[in-house]
């Protein structure tokens, strides 16, 4: 009976794999996942470096130095509309894949609520995706994004991977079994 249920449970996971949904960009379509989870914002009255690195160590509980940022001036051109939703945009990274950036806004911005807002860098981590429409993101003109500050950061594996790694312990152990 154990053999029947393990058998079924199998075969509905590798029957339904987990659906998963992306944006992308350009033409042809290049994957560049989904949103960056939008971890933190607020008003820095100076965005020397100093103060941007301290503010990402006190919402991520970090230690990260002024040498551990990548800092990069942006333009309007830089970034890319998706082509599934005209208020998500995307930039490459180019050569850094930094886990946690933050975008500064930058001049003609004094009217709207915050300065900074930090991301988590989670679905290809070599894009940064914002949806300007996200919950207190108020900024409606990629045009006012003075500069981007990245982080580096370790990679953890998803939950999927983890499952199937599992599931292959698990029939490895029964086969041994089996087999003693």
């Amino acid at each position: 009976m154990r053999k029947i249920i393990l058998i079924g449970l199998l075969a509905v996971i590798l029957i339904f794999p987990v659906t998963s949904w992306s944006l992308t960009i350009g033409n042809p379509a290049v994957d560049i996942g989904g949103v960056d989870f939008l971890k933190a914002s607020a008003v820095l009255a100076d965005s020397g470096d100093a103060d941007e690195v301290a503010w990402v160590n006190s919402v991520l509980g970090t230690s990260y130095t002024v040498a551990d940022m990548t800092k990069t001036d942006v333009a309007e051109i830089m970034w890319v509309v998706t082509n599934e939703d005209d208020s998500v945009y995307a930039m490459d990274f180019v050569s850094t894949n930094p886990l946690y950036f933050f975008i500064k806004v930058g001049a003609g911005a004094k009217d709207k609520p915050y300065t900074h807002h930090l991301y988590t860098n989670f679905a290809s981590l070599q894009y940064a995706v914002v949806d300007l429409d996200q919950a207190g993101y108020e900024i409606k003109n990629i045009g006012k994004f003075s500069h981007i500050g990245e982080f580096p950061g370790t990679q953890v594996p998803e939950p999927v991977s983890l499952i199937l790694l599992g599931l292959g312990l698990i029939g490895i152990v029964g086969i041994k079994r089996k087999i003693s």
